[in-house]
C-alpha cells in the first residue's frame, strides 16, 4: 500500500484470501458493480469504478472519500475502502477511482410499495425505530460537520437483519443533494422542505435554508409515508406551483393519530412545520425517542390469510419440490435436535436446531416475482413422518427424538391466483431517475461545511 501524492492511493480494495467475487450486476442504486462476499462474515460489498477527466474534481472527490471512510455509525452504509490513480493513455489523462461500499439490495421505498398492496401497516414500535435510526445518523453526521441532504425512502436501506442503513445514490460519479437532483431532473422524489420548494420555483443554484432543519423535514416525510403507506412525494407536493400541500399533510397526521399514539403524531407534526425556526431539531426528536418503546428492527413482510375462500379453492394442485423456505415455518422449542422426512410425499424437509413444528401444519404458497409476497393457508395435511436415525447435523449425531406433524413449504412456479397489477409509480420514478443520469454532469452543489453528499 502506498501513495505517490495526496490523491493517489494504489491498493487493493479487498483481500482476495478472505473475500470472494460473486458476480457482476447493474443495480439501480449502485450502478455497474462487482458483488464481493466476505468469507468470514458473509457481508456483501459493492465494488465500483469511476472515471473522472478533471484533476481538480478528482482531488476533491478523493478528499471526500477520505472523510467518508472515517464515518462509522450503525445506521450508515459504510465505505470499506477506496483507491485512486492517475492514468495517461493515448495522449490523454484521466483519473480512476475504485470504491468498496457495503451492499444492500432492499430499501424502504420498495417495502412500502409492497406493504401498500395489502394495507400492511407497521407497528408503532417499528415506526419509532425508523425515526430514531434516521434522526440518530443525521445527528451523528452533523456532529462531524456533515450533512446527508438526500434522506428519502429510496435511500433508507435494510440489511439482512432488517435493520436500517442510510445510503445514497452511488451510481453517480459523486453524490448530490435532493435539491440538486430535483433541480437538474435527476429524480422526481419530492421529500424536501418548503424552503427548498421555493428555491426550485425560483431555480436557484444555492437556496437559503437550514440544512439540518431540511433533514428533519425529510425524515418527517419519510416517516409519514411509512406510517400511512401513502406516497407523500405524489400527494403532498404541488409540482407545478412548487408548494407543499400542508392540508394533505394535516389529514395524514390525523390518520397517524387515529392509528397510533398522539405522541407519535405530535412528534411528526412538529417535524413538518412550515416555519424552519419553529420546526423540531435533531435534539428535540431524540429527547422523545429515548422515552418510548422502540423495536430492534423491522418485521418481515408476510401476508397471511388474506385470500378469500373462493380464491383459495382456485389454488392449483402442484407437485412440491425441495425448497427450504425456513423463514416461513413457525417453530416452538424442543429439548433435542430433530430431523423430519415426510412419508409417501415428494418433499424432503428440514434440519432444525432445538425446535419442533407446531401441532397444526401449514402450507405456504410463494408467488415468484416482485413483490415477494407469501400467501399462507392453515389446512392440515395428512402426511406421515418418521425420524431419521443417526442424522448428522453440524457434525453431531442425533438419536431418540420426538416427531410431530411439521410444516412444509411448497413453491409455486406460476402465480396460483390472479393478483391486481401493481402500481408503476415507484418503477417509473426509478427508471426516470436512471435515464436522467445520462444528462450532462450538473455543477457541484455548493456548501459552507464538510459534506459527503453535495
Amino acid at each position: 500500500m502506498g501513495n505517490e501524492n495526496a490523491t493517489t492511493y494504489k491498493r487493493n480494495l479487498y483481500d482476495p484470501k478472505t473475500n470472494t467475487k460473486m458476480n457482476t450486476l447493474n443495480d439501480n442504486r449502485y450502478g455497474n458493480i462487482n458483488i464481493i462476499k466476505n468469507n468470514l462474515t458473509s457481508q456483501t460489498y459493492a465494488e465500483m469504478t469511476k472515471t473522472l477527466n478533471d484533476e481538480q474534481q478528482w482531488a476533491s472527490r478523493v478528499n471526500e472519500l477520505k472523510f467518508r471512510q472515517q464515518l462509522d455509525h450503525e445506521n450508515l452504509v459504510k465505505l470499506i475502502n477506496f483507491n485512486s490513480e492517475k492514468k495517461d493513455e493515448f495522449c490523454s489523462t484521466f483519473f480512476k477511482l475504485g470504491v468498496l461500499y457495503e451492499y444492500f439490495s432492499n430499501d424502504l421505498k420498495q417495502e412500502l410499495s409492497e406493504r401498500k398492496q395489502f394495507n400492511l401497516h407497521y407497528q408503532e414500535s417499528e415506526l419509532w425505530y425508523i425515526l430514531n435510526s434516521l434522526i440518530s445518523v443525521a445527528s451523528y453526521l452533523k456532529s462531524k460537520d456533515a450533512t446527508h441532504s438526500d434522506i428519502r425512502p429510496f435511500n433508507v436501506l435494510l440489511d439482512n437483519n432488517r435493520q436500517i442503513k442510510l445510503g445514497e445514490v452511488y451510481l453517480n460519479t459523486q453524490p448530490f443533494s435532493s435539491y440538486t437532483q430535483l433541480l437538474s431532473g435527476m429524480t422526481q422524489d419530492y421529500y424536501v422542505s418548503p424552503q427548498l420548494m421555493n428555491g426550485l420555483k425560483e431555480f436557484k443554484d444555492i437556496p437559503l435554508y437550514d440544512r439540518s432543519k431540511n433533514e428533519v423535514f425529510q425524515i418527517g416525510m419519510t416517516l409519514l409515508e411509512a406510517a400511512t403507506l401513502e406516497n407523500v412525494s405524489n400527494t403532498c407536493y404541488d409540482r407545478e406551483n412548487f408548494i407543499v400541500k400542508n392540508e394533505r399533510i394535516r389529514l395524514l397526521l390525523q390518520q397517524v393519530k387515529n392509528q397510533h399514539s398522539s405522541l407519535l403524531a405530535d412528534t411528526l407534526e412538529k417535524m413538518l412545520l412550515e416555519n424552519e425556526m419553529q420546526r423540531s431539531t435533531f435534539e428535540d426528536v431524540l429527547s422523545v425517542t429515548k422515552n418510548v418503546r422502540i423495536a430492534n428492527s423491522l418485521s418481515t413482510v408476510e401476508i397471511k390469510q388474506i385470500i378469500s375462500p373462493q380464491m383459495k379453492s382456485q389454488l392449483p394442485q402442484v407437485s412440491p419440490k425441495q425448497v427450504p423456505l425456513d423463514s416461513y415455518v413457525t417453530y416452538q422449542p424442543l429439548e433435542s435436535k430433530i430431523n423430519y422426512v415426510p412419508m409417501d410425499n415428494k418433499v424432503t424437509y428440514v434440519s432444525v436446531d432445538n425446535y419442533k413444528p407446531l401441532e397444526t401444519p401449514n402450507v405456504v404458497y410463494q408467488l415468484i416475482g416482485t413483490p415477494n409476497i407469501v400467501y399462507q393457508t392453515n389446512q392440515p395435511q395428512n402426511i406421515t413422518y418418521q425420524p431419521i436415525e443417526n442424522t448428522n447435523l453440524d457434525n453431531r449425531t442425533i438419536n431418540n427424538y420426538k416427531v410431530q406433524p411439521a410444516s412444509y413449504a411448497y413453491e409455486v412456479q406460476q402465480p396460483p391466483v390472479q393478483v391486481n397489477s401493481y402500481e408503476n409509480d415507484d418503477l417509473n420514478a426509478r427508471i426516470q431517475a436512471v435515464l436522467a443520469m445520462s444528462k450532462e454532469t450538473v455543477n457541484k452543489y455548493g456548501n459552507n461545511n464538510q459534506n459527503f453528499l453535495k
